[in-house]
């Protein structure tokens, strides 16, 4: 328990006093003391939540204060942090919540599976009047002659179609280069 005491010491901004020198601000010292109290700890792990939820608070309502005091004008930043810090001490709450059982009640889904017998029949009646056969999954035979005459073969013999020459050469440009670029030797 001393720990805690300490690290709470140690968030508190420091007063000097002529007669006793540099001492703990009492004021906050006993805010965080009274946040501590208001959780009322039960456990260790408690206490150290605890104590944290104090730094983080305090983190959290100190940059808000920078965020917005700077000449009317909000600090990104600050206010970026302050943001995250009021979810830090949001999700500290419900870690506490949870810790002592009072949280949530966990959502249960049921779910029951039962065994059915299900009778399942293919009707195959119509198999092969497509023009494929067995073989549905490929092109029938209609559409594959069909595209042989739109792409201009008429022949069906599986034989290859002549192929033009060198009819187009002489619309091309001659070439920059007369060498090829491999190395030279």
């Amino acid at each position: 328990m001393r720990q805690f005491l300490h690290d709470l010491r140690e968030l508190c901004s420091q007063d000097y006093d002529p007669q006793h020198g540099w001492k703990v601000n009492e004021t906050e010292l006993n805010a965080a003391l009274a946040m501590v109290n208001d959780i009322e700890p039960q456990t260790i792990r408690e206490a150290a939540l605890a104590a944290q939820m104090v730094a983080v608070h305090w983190m959290q309502m100190r940059l808000s204060k920078d965020a917005l005091n700077r000449g009317g004008m909000v600090m990104e930043q600050n206010a970026n942090l302050a943001s995250k810090l009021a979810r830090t001490y949001a999700m500290q709450m419900e870690t506490l919540q949870k810790e002592r059982g009072r949280g949530p009640a966990p959502h249960r889904q049921e779910i029951h599976v039962t065994r059915e017998n299900h009778i399942h029949y293919h009707d195959n009646r119509g198999k092969g009047s497509d023009g494929n056969g067995t073989r549905p999954q490929e092109p029938r035979a209609e559409a594959i002659e069909g595209s042989a005459k739109v792409l201009g073969h008429s022949e069906g013999d599986g034989q290859a179609l002549p192929s033009s020459g060198n009819e187009g050469e002489a619309c091309l440009p001659k070439a920059r280069r007369s060498k090829s670029r491999g190395k030279e030797g």
